[in-house]
């Protein structure tokens, strides 16, 4: 039992940490298109 409980926590903390780091690259995407998209459209008028 105590191994398996190991496994599962180092496995849902690494999932974890997997998801938040997606999220974030995926805001962060998001974002960055919104702010950089006006600027060229800007610049290119």
């Amino acid at each position: 039992m105590k191994i398996t409980t190991a496994i599962d926590k180092t496995f849902v903390e690494y999932t974890i940490v997997f998801l938040i780091m997606m999220l974030i690259i995926y805001f962060y995407v998001m974002f960055a298109g919104m702010i950089s998209a006006p600027k060229f459209t800007y610049a290119e008028f």
